[in-house]
């Protein structure tokens, strides 16, 4: 990776609260980050390994979407709403980047046989026309959102946004130190907010190891070095029951059926 290109991270990141609710930002991300370049981190095979692992909890935890309506709520440019509407689900996907939503609906019509619409919209400002079977977030909360009340809120828009009975996916990087995003909060806390909005908590799970993705990620590697440390840092983050080496939490919440 060149020192340039490292700094400017270093420099996004110490500017994160400022930068990060600017949709120009992410505006300038999507031009970079189609799905041909797409990539988290510099080191590519890295990149395409925790790409595989959310899907892979995606479609345990929502294992029969054909059919389903669901909201990709901070779509970008929209991966997952193409990963889903190829299981059958009809998909539609929200982000505050008009470039990315651009980039989205251009990928998808290629495919004439996806069932995505996509909007531009904010999280602190949906309204949906209809209700969702299925509602999924992936680095959006805690982006964001800066306080436990702009949480708060976010939540119940959420909660509003999905049928009773419904399921919501968050996977976010939920953290206290200095990790966190937007939102500075530590795992109970989060969890918490979660519980305090009428939602029940079915399954949580961390994912995309820190420690390996500070090891590999940030120089281009070849595979036989990725791959052996991505994998072991997956292996002791599970069996070891370390949550705290996951840089993303995935929780399966339920809006409860008989409850507003």
């Amino acid at each position: 990776m060149k020192t340039s290109s490292l700094r400017a991270m270093i420099a996004n990141r110490l500017r994160r609260k400022s930068l990060y609710c600017r949709a120009d930002y992410w505006d300038a991300k999507a031009a970079e980050y189609d799905e041909q370049t797409a990539s988290w981190w510099p080191n590519g095979i890295l990149s395409s390994l925790h790409r595989k692992e959310l899907r892979r909890i995606i479609d345990t935890w929502l294992e029969n979407v054909a059919g389903l309506r669901v909201l990709d709520l901070g779509c970008g440019t929209g991966t997952i709403s193409r990963h889903l509407a190829a299981r059958g689900a009809i998909v539609h996907g929200v982000d505050f980047s008009s470039a990315a939503i651009k980039v989205a609906e251009q990928l998808n019509a290629a495919d004439a046989g996806s069932a995505i619409t996509y909007e531009v919209g904010s999280l602190h400002d949906l309204e949906t026309n209809q209700l969702f079977d299925a509602v999924i977030t992936v680095g959006v909360l805690t982006i964001a959102c800066r306080t436990g009340q702009e949480l708060d809120q976010a939540l119940q828009r959420i909660k509003s946004s999905v049928v009773p009975g419904g399921r919501i996916l968050l996977i976010e990087p939920v953290h206290q130190g200095p990790l966190h995003r937007v939102l500075r909060m530590g795992r109970r806390q989060f969890l918490t907010h979660v519980t305090a909005a009428g939602l029940e908590v079915e399954a949580q799970e961390p994912l995309c190891c820190w420690p390996a993705r500070l090891l590999v990620g940030y120089v281009r590697l070849p595979g036989w070095i990725t791959r052996p440390v991505y994998w072991i840092g997956d292996v002791i983050m599970r069996t070891c029951r370390m949550r705290w080496l996951g840089d993303y939490l995935a929780i399966r919440v339920v809006r409860p059926p008989n409850h507003s």
